[in-house]
């Protein structure tokens, strides 16, 4: 299995592109967990259809240009934020616990996590467009994230 995430896309983007069909031609599972262009995705979806290989995609960036306006969403959700207030708290093992712990008692769950890579534990990430101009941007994009995945997954509960 390869797992793929890099930040330099323009250096490192083709390459990793070739290794990738490479790898699913030679029967290799592959998980992306970085943007890939659309012309690249159809092809990679192909070629893992023909050698029957698992290609999973995790990349949610293209969220907030689809869904952003300029009004507040109310959540009717209750939400539990977990915030680090030091370095190496383990923020991420203390969501993965307390998602464990909820699972295990019932509760539909979903999570919005810090980690590029939280869907590969079954949870979204906050979107890379995140990072807009302002904070009322920020904050508008955010909450109509929380709304997009309320009306989607029609949780008992949010982990952020």
């Amino acid at each position: 299995m390869i797992i793929v995430d890099y930040k330099d896309k323009d250096l490192l983007y083709y390459d990793i592109i070739k290794i990738i069909k490479r790898a699913m031609c030679k029967e290799k599972n592959i998980v992306v967990l970085t943007e890939i262009k659309e012309n690249d995705l159809t092809e990679l979806k192909k070629i893992s259809k023909d050698y029957g290989v698992s290609f999973r995609y995790y990349y949610n960036n293209n969220f907030l240009k689809l869904h952003y306006n300029k009004n507040i969403v109310e959540i009717d959700t209750p939400v539990v934020a977990i915030f680090q207030l030091y370095n190496n708290s383990n923020l991420f093992d203390i969501q993965l616990g307390l998602r464990n712990y909820l699972l295990s008692k019932g509760y539909k769950i979903s999570q919005i996590g810090t980690e590029r890579n939280c869907e590969f534990f079954g949870f979204h990430s906050i979107p890379l467009d995140i990072s807009m101009d302002s904070y009322n941007s920020k904050i508008l994009s955010f909450n109509k994230y929380i709304s997009y995945i309320e009306d989607q997954e029609k949780p008992d509960i949010f982990i952020i």
